[in-house]
């Protein structure tokens, strides 16, 4: 489709797993791995060195350069051959972690030769903040790896199951206050292990909670695609309002859609583009436990037919949204910048 290549910092990567995670058949040649330690000095400027020689090797005169990365993004401009473009990938404001960043990133947005964004709520909120139109730019959502067949299931409202960070501020703790009103039990997929599980645990017997709440430990990918496609709860994506809620779209959103699951998610902005409520998914009140649980004992009052049309719905509206037609969506677009 076109030649390509990924370059890293050099460090441990287990190849089969990425492979595995996005549905890729990368071999070792496709990477160019960039040091960024020579001895025991580590540095950017290092990995600059190694990167500037990339830029300037005569093969790679008309390449296009592609990155999330904000300091990156602003090396390539500064850097860059006339015949070659630089593409910025935004998925947040960076400037709102740090308002130090804030030239860095309206001179990126500004003068890259494309922007892409993860949603259109990104992008409106970038051209707000920054006073830019970011004319050369287009949307690709978040992609998802889809090799099942869709699968209709007997849904079960006796408990949940929960796979990700074990975070409070996360959202957890709304999930833990859901679990607590309507002492439905919760199954969390997650590491056994660490500060953000003992403060979790810590938190139950509190609570007192524990009864509630059953640990199944970490699964590896491919286990937890497995686990998703004989789910048989409603997946809720718990929430917690915050500055980077009109950004964010959750990967294991697209991850429950493509396996025949019904998302309950929150209805911040750039989830809504994805979530359309009543038809592929629910969506409830941000943040607020009552609607949550409002919103829940709605969708119990469904028929199972009704809730396999909804999950067929949602897996059918992934499936425009694989990885590899995520690609596909952005090699039309460099094409016409080349």
């Amino acid at each position: 489709m076109c030649d390509a290549k990924l370059v890293l910092p050099q460090s441990p990567l287990n190849l089969n797993e990425v492979n595995e995670k996005f549905a890729l058949k990368l071999k070792a040649n496709d990477i160019l791995f960039v040091r960024k330690k020579i001895l025991f000095l580590k540095s950017n400027k290092i990995f600059n060195f190694f990167l500037k020689k990339i830029i300037n090797n005569y093969s790679n005169k008309d390449a296009i350069f592609y990155t999330r990365h904000l300091k990156i993004a602003k090396f390539l401009l500064e850097n860059k051959m006339p015949d070659q473009k630089v593409v910025f990938e935004a998925h947040e404001c960076f400037t709102l972690g740090n308002k130090a960043l804030y030239d860095i990133e309206k001179e990126i947005l500004q003068n890259a030769d494309f922007v892409f964004s993860h949603n259109s709520s990104t992008l409106n909120e970038l051209r707000k903040f920054f006073g830019l139109q970011i004319v050369n730019s287009a949307v690709v959502y978040n992609g998802c790896k889809q090799d099942s067949d869709f699968k209709k299931k007997d849904f079960d409202f006796s408990s949940i199951n929960y796979y990700g960070s074990f975070l409070l501020w996360k959202g957890l703790d709304l999930m833990l206050d859901f679990a607590l009103k309507t002492s439905i039990k919760l199954e969390l997929y997650g590491k056994n292990s660490g500060n953000s599980f003992m403060t979790l645990k810590n938190t139950l017997k509190e609570r007192e909670i524990e009864n509630l709440v059953c640990f199944k430990g970490l699964l590896p990918q491919n286990e937890v695609v497995k686990s998703l496609i004989d789910n048989n709860t409603i997946l809720i994506i718990p929430s917690v309002k915050s500055d980077y809620s009109l950004y964010s779209t959750p990967l294991k959103l697209f991850e429950y859609m493509a396996n025949s699951n019904v998302v309950l998610a929150p209805n911040f902005p750039p989830v809504a583009e994805v979530v359309k409520d009543g038809e592929n998914g629910f969506l409830y009140e941000a943040g607020d436990e009552k609607s949550l649980e409002e919103k829940f004992n709605y969708i119990k009052t469904l028929g199972n037919e009704e809730l396999n049309k909804i999950s067929k719905n949602a897996y059918e509206s992934m499936s425009k949204n694989t990885w590899k037609n995520r690609a596909i969506k952005i090699i039309k677009e460099l094409e016409k910048i080349n």
